[in-house]
């Protein structure tokens, strides 16, 4: 449940075809604007696109909130970075093996770390739970 406001993490919103043909105009008052923009300037977007966020997020039974979200795909893409990085280090590891048939010291070390990152993964997928109630992360 990737809101493509917040999905850019803080950048602007995918184009979609046909582009925005509606524009509203808002007038609000001092201090509407100032908590407006308070906000808009925590979660780092533009007040319209906070409005949009807040009114949609809302319409969809609460979602979850952008710097939530943020925080939540920087773990996703650092989670996927890092297995990637020890996928090729067990690769490099098999290959030396297969064609040596000796093991690397290294093999040790590499297997702590694929230890090390599934618990990390599984306490992210624990993390993940609290914000997706409905969400099934068995296996």
């Amino acid at each position: 449940m990737v809101s493509e406001l917040s999905s850019g993490l803080g950048k602007r919103r995918r184009r979609v075809f046909g582009g925005r043909p509606h524009k509203v105009t808002v007038r609000l008052t001092e201090e509407e604007f100032v908590a407006v923009s308070a906000l808009a300037a925590a979660r780092r977007l533009s007040v319209p696109a906070v409005m949009v966020v807040q009114t949609l997020s809302t319409r969809r039974g609460g979602g979850v909130d952008p710097e939530v979200e943020r925080a939540l795909l920087g773990e996703v893409f650092a989670i996927r970075r890092t297995f990637g990085k020890l996928t090729a280090n067990i690769n490099s590891i098999a290959r030396y093996a297969q064609g040596t048939g000796e093991v690397r010291p290294t093999a040790a070390a590499a297997l702590a770390s694929v230890e090390a990152m599934n618990a990390r993964l599984e306490e992210f997928l624990v993390r993940l739970k609290e914000f997706f109630p409905g969400i099934d992360v068995t296996r």
